[in-house]
């Protein structure tokens, strides 16, 4: 909300509902439950956007709340199961996935301890627990190291087992579903202080973990996806579609260490990634610890200088001459780099604490069309960006210039005197006095705009590639490589979170007829209109694909075996529909035969294509023109 309500006056408000599943499993009855519940208290409310956060709050939104609330954007953070990307509509979803990566906290450890082994990891065992191992299982088998993974609900239980482990070094996962021996959902500090008192060093992979006696690591942080998701909401609310907001896919992770967990650990952080580290209760300063002692020290040195600079009078005069030779030298030599930056395309410039800009260099004349005084103290950092970046772009700066810190690589849109759009490159670094009092910033700026031109021919060539390696060039429908790919990834899905899954396998009858009596070229046409119909029968959240020939398959993700056989009735019934002229005088009608089944858990991938193929061709053998299933 912090992050909303800047530069801006307009007041938000907010209504909060929460999805409790640390005490209700989510599942079909309790999401159609919950659904209906809102339906009823929200009916007739409209609201300007939606905020969810975490795997399952997504899940609802995509699959409930876009029909309670059938116009409202959806905004996420917080959500590692990065498969859900796929299914979400584009023009109604953004927001920051979060991912746990155990990679950078083994990287750390190792700096710290090269003998760590034996690493125990510790979860509730919710959904998401085990989304998390699966991964972590993935991005350790590099390191070879001896792990152990601990999924338990009961934090007593818990205890016991890691009592009977080897190993001094505790990663958390996700506990927030842990509960006592009643069932009852514990406090979050309860389970900390129960983890705490094993004796182990305790890594945390969330910031919201870090409580006394956690020793931090590298942590998802909930404080910059609320941010970045926020920033989303405000370009949104700014007028720019949602389609041209992709998620955020980099997890905005950071190191947190706890000093006092530090210290009683005797851990002792190399130079660089302590100053990388923010510290937590950091220890007292040397100056703070010999306070006395320092400044007993000044007034004797301060004695010394005196005599020293009685001593200096004497050669002042002859110092004098010196450092007038010096002037006029660098005087030479700021005309030279002057003359050198006018032919630059990049600009140097100095703002003070507030943005203004206080120096510019002469090339601001060549990149922006602006003499040095047209800028210095009358335009901001910010007052030169394309108007609609110019809101979020000022705060983003802003939020930079109060935390003050160096900046590089910063990539903005900005407005030339002659109205022309150009990319920049910026970089920058807080510049301080001698007391450490903040004053400005001090960096340049470097025109890239042929090279944006570049790359963005570049992505629409690669974009093109990739869609040509997964799209059927006839009927403009997936390949058969790509239903692979995604077949995977749906019953990965399946087995994960107990979903419905359901194939279609399609196969035009008496086809080679057809082709034989009227040629390729009005078959490849049936084949075209069939694509059509198939789209015309879909959801947004289905995925068809041509098999091979006139074989097609079709993908119902969390859709049963019984409303797969209605879609692909409506699809065969669709289909019947469509009258083929392929001689003069002619009118030709062909039907389909259909295979339906719902997938089993754990079932085989090839298995179960074949079982759906047979049933394809079951009702060929029954009779074709109608569909043949595994149920009732």
């Amino acid at each position: 909300m912090q992050t909303l309500a800047i530069g801006t006056q307009a007041e938000h408000i907010v209504n909060t509902e929460y999805l409790d599943t640390k005490r209700r499993a989510y599942d079909e009855t309790y999401a159609n439950e919950l659904a209906r519940h809102l339906r009823l208290k929200y009916a007739g409310y409209k609201p300007t956007a939606i905020y969810v956060t975490d795997d399952n709050a997504l899940l609802f939104a995509r699959d409930h709340l876009s029909r309670v609330f059938a116009d409202a954007p959806v905004f996420f953070s917080g959500v590692n199961d990065y498969g859900v990307m796929s299914s979400l509509d584009p023009a109604r979803f953004t927001g920051v996935f979060e991912r746990k990566e155990v990679g950078p906290n083994i990287e750390w450890l190792l700096q710290v301890d090269k003998e760590a082994d034996d690493l125990i990891f510790i979860g509730d065992g919710s959904n998401t627990d085990q989304a998390i191992e699966g991964e972590l299982r993935s991005e350790l088998i590099p390191y070879r190291l001896r792990v152990t993974f601990v999924a338990e609900k009961r934090l007593d239980r818990a205890l016991e087992r890691l009592n009977k482990l080897p190993g001094k070094y505790l990663f958390l996962t996700t506990l927030g579903g842990m509960t006592d021996e009643n069932g009852q959902v514990l406090p979050l500090r309860d389970v900390m202080k129960g983890l705490v008192l094993t004796g182990r060093i305790v890594i945390s992979m969330e910031d919201a973990y870090i409580m006394e006696g956690v020793l931090g690591g590298s942590v998802t942080s909930g404080r910059k996806q609320g941010m970045n998701a926020a920033r989303l909401l405000k370009t949104y609310l700014n007028g720019k579609p949602l389609v041209d907001l992709p998620p955020v896919l980099k997890s905005p992770n950071e190191l947190i260490f706890d000093d006092r967990a530090l210290q009683r650990y005797g851990i002792h952080l190399p130079g660089k990634l302590r100053s990388q580290a923010l510290l937590l209760h950091p220890r007292p300063s040397f100056y703070a610890q010999n306070r006395s002692l320092i400044l007993g020290m000044l007034v004797g040195l301060a004695a010394f200088l005196f005599l020293i600079v009685i001593g200096s009078i004497a050669i002042l005069s002859r110092k004098n001459r010196e450092l007038s030779h010096a002037r006029n030298s660098a005087e030479l030599a700021n005309l030279r780099f002057n003359q050198l930056a006018e032919q630059s395309r990049t600009v140097h410039w100095e703002v003070d604490a507030e943005g203004m800009f206080t120096y510019v260099s002469p090339a601001s004349y060549t990149v922006l069309g602006y003499q040095p005084v047209e800028l210095v103290r009358k335009q901001r950092l910010y007052d030169l960006l394309q108007k609609d970046e110019h809101n979020v772009n000022k705060t983003v700066t802003h939020e930079r210039i109060m935390r003050r810190e160096p900046f590089q690589g910063l990539e903005k849109i900005i407005r030339t005197r002659n109205g022309n759009l150009i990319w920049t490159l910026t970089d920058g670094v807080p510049v301080l006095n001698d007391p450490g009092t903040f004053l400005g910033y001090r960096g340049s700026s470097t025109d890239i705009t042929e090279r944006k031109r570049m790359e963005e021919t570049l992505r629409e060539s690669e974009k093109r590639y990739r869609e040509l390696s997964i799209v059927d060039d006839l009927t403009r429908l997936f390949n058969s490589r790509q239903f692979y790919v995604q077949l995977k990834i749906e019953l990965d899905r399946s087995n994960r979170y107990e979903l419905p899954l359901t194939l279609l396998v399609l196969d035009i009858d008496n086809f080679k007829a057809f082709n034989d009596a009227y040629g390729h070229v009005e078959g490849d046409h049936v084949l075209r209109r069939l694509g059509h119909v198939i789209k015309k029968c879909l959801r947004e959240t289905d995925f068809a694909y041509r098999y091979g020939g006139e074989e097609f398959t079709i993908l119902l993700p969390m859709t049963t075996g019984a409303n797969g056989a209605v879609t692909a009735e409506r699809i065969r019934t669709e289909f019947t529909k469509e009258s083929f002229s392929p001689a003069p005088g002619q009118d030709v009608h062909l039907t389909m035969s259909i295979g339906v089944a719902q997938y089993k858990p754990q079932e085989d991938m090839k298995a179960f294509v074949h079982r759906v193929d047979q049933l394809m061709y079951q009702a060929k053998r029954n009779g074709k023109d109608r569909i043949c299933s595994d149920f009732r």
